[in-house]
């Protein structure tokens, strides 16, 4: 989903807003998911279960994200900064 946000990929600029809040929400280093009660290992940190190399190519996309949009669209560059924090 983060590959949505590069500034090259043909997206519109809600479905991009739309992927910086998910990916916000749901990669949060502070959220714990308690969704899946059947299933404990489920509800870690989404970016606890990542791979170290996932997670350096997460940042890498966000950050050349933020390189690509800071023309674009500020609410955009808002919702990736956002993000970015998160992180």
């Amino acid at each position: 989903m983060v590959s949505v946000l590069n500034p090259s990929a043909n997206f519109s600029l809600e479905v991009k807003s739309l992927a910086a809040v998910i990916l916000r929400r749901n990669i949060s280093t502070s959220s714990v998911d308690t969704g899946d009660a059947f299933d404990a290992a489920n509800n870690a940190n989404l970016w606890i279960r990542l791979s170290n190399p996932a997670r350096a190519f997460v940042k890498s996309q966000i950050l050349e994200s933020l390189n690509g949009v800071t023309t674009v669209n500020k609410t955009l560059t808002h919702k990736v900064c956002s993000l970015a924090v998160e992180i």
